[in-house]
């Protein structure tokens, strides 16, 4: 089993603790305390102990690694004066199904096999309590951090009490956020010798030299010469705590696309609609201008005298509505000068603006009005047109200018006859 969390607390040991570790070698419960190596002439002796239950040392999904505390006290006893190996606490990816590493006993302190025997590569992290000084170890007791490697990649001597078996507390924690792995040693004073205290630390990304899933637990071992390795009490405790902000920017983050995916569709749709109902409309309004064409149409073919004239034919006579050919506006819309090949005539046209109701019914009312009316003073409708909502009225041009400015210009008065 293995949690985001692992936390527990032996103040001591009993039998009921077997349910809860996996006894390795020469390890066992011995009253209060686990036994690692045995009393007596145990050489080359290895014993372990893991806690069942696995650490969650880090998420391959987030990338997240935790936070972990484990307190514990010990007591190394040589009863002699030649004494050897030493304990650690570890970290492994090797779980207790696997067992104890072959060729593990003496200075590898049942942690990592011995390269000249064995070619094998063993995943662990350990803080060891190294009494014998071996080839690869400083020329004293020492602690020291290992790393993949039973070479420390950090030290620092120490004086055990081993011969006299003075019991020692220590702190090992690993901060996620640093990378340090630190141990903090203390001895209590007593009647005999001072208190003193010890510190090591490391940094390491456990991420890099562990997989997700690690067991944690305590070896010891003995080589030539012999000691004993006792565990008083342990408890231990991490958090796998996933950052709360890297959650809520990717959660936003999401919300985000999904919120700019749904806008796109609601406009696309509001668009679509908008078309609809425009094309919609179009269609109303162009069948709506054909009914009205027809309907006019119908009235104004009963009238006499004024011809209907082809838009397009209108359109060349004023060179497509040109601005050069305007001669002026109007309440309804603009007057173009315009000639037309069929008769051959220059014309005045009135182009109606479009949308203009009024000028609609103006329109209708001129011609049914003017093209009943005969009378050579007045300006007389030559023709009209009307297509697709365009009203043009054809009348004749009248080069010199307006009947007011007959009626009122001073230099030339109009016979009586004339008016």
């Amino acid at each position: 089993a293995c949690t985001s969390s692992l936390s527990f607390n032996f103040s001591s040991f009993n039998q009921d603790t077997n349910s809860k570790m996996t006894f390795q070698g020469n390890a066992v419960i011995d009253n209060t305390t686990i036994q690692l190596t045995k009393d007596g002439a145990n050489v080359a002796g290895v014993g372990r102990v893991l806690y069942n239950e696995a650490l969650l040392l880090w998420d391959a999904k987030t990338g997240e690694l935790t936070d972990f505390t484990t307190q514990f006290a010990f007591l190394i006893h040589s009863h002699e004066y030649n004494y050897a190996d030493g304990l650690a606490f570890f970290l492994t990816a090797n779980y207790s199904s696997f067992g104890t590493p072959v060729y593990s006993e003496g200075g590898y302190l049942g942690l990592f096999c011995n390269s000249t025997i064995i070619n094998s590569t063993i995943n662990a992290v350990a803080v060891e309590f190294d009494t014998f000084s071996n080839k690869w170890d400083p020329r004293r007791e020492h602690l020291g951090i290992d790393v993949n490697s039973i070479n420390s990649s950090a030290t620092v001597l120490w004086n055990g009490s081993v011969i006299v078996g003075r019991p020692a507390n220590a702190r090992v924690s690993y901060n996620a956020s640093t990378y340090n792995l630190s141990l903090f040693l203390t001895y209590e004073r007593t009647n005999l010798l001072p208190s003193s205290n010890y510190s090591l630390h490391y940094i390491v990304d456990l991420r890099k030299v562990l997989p997700e899933k690690v067991a944690v637990g305590f070896s010891a071992t003995t080589g030539n010469f012999t000691e004993t390795h006792s565990i008083l009490s342990w408890s231990f405790s991490s958090n796998l705590q996933p950052k709360k902000k890297k959650l809520t920017a990717r959660l936003l983050a999401g919300l985000v696309v999904v919120g700019v995916v749904i806008l796109m569709l609601v406009s696309m749709v509001l668009l679509w609609l908008y078309k609809k109902m425009e094309n919609h409309s179009g269609t109303e309004t162009d069948a709506e201008d054909m009914d009205y064409d027809e309907t006019i149409d119908h009235e104004f073919e009963t009238e006499r005298g004024p011809k209907r004239f082809p838009y397009r034919e209108l359109a060349a006579a004023t060179r497509d509505f040109s601005e050069e050919r305007k001669l002026g506006e109007g309440g309804s819309g603009l007057v173009y000068k315009g000639y037309l090949n069929q008769p051959k005539l220059d014309v005045a046209i009135k182009r109606i603006s479009k949308g203009s109701k009024q000028g609609r019914k103006e329109y209708i009312s001129e011609v049914k009005a003017i093209s009943r009316l005969r009378h050579r003073n007045l300006v007389q409708l030559i023709g009209w047109c009307h297509n697709r909502g365009e009203f043009l009225l054809v009348y004749e041009f009248m080069p010199n200018g307006s009947l007011d400015a007959y009626l009122y210009s001073t230099k030339k008065h109009l016979e009586w006859s004339v008016r």
